[in-house]
């Protein structure tokens, strides 16, 4: 179920909305289709950061912005799989 449809539903049968959804998020987005370390949780994408600002009162909680360490020069030294840093 979308997070549009949850908080529509909510609404709907006057239960709670929805105020938050925690996403992974970084500046450095990987090339499309590059797998991310998993952890469950999913990259936020252009499409829900226009629909949480369109929606008052919901809030992204944003981790692993750095990518789990996986730009940082050690971590390039190792090889790591983000797919937009070179070796360096």
């Amino acid at each position: 179920m979308s997070l549009e449809r949850a908080r529509a539903t909510s609404r709907a049968t006057g239960r709670p909305l929805y105020t938050h959804v925690q996403l992974r998020h970084t500046y450095l987005h990987p090339r499309y289709g590059t797998r991310l370390p998993g952890s469950g949780h999913i990259l936020v994408e252009d499409d829900m950061l226009d629909y949480l600002r369109s929606e008052p009162g919901l809030t992204l909680w944003a981790y692993n912005t750095l990518m789990t360490g996986s730009c940082t020069r050690a971590a390039g030294a190792r090889g790591h799989s983000c797919g937009r840093c070179a070796d360096r």
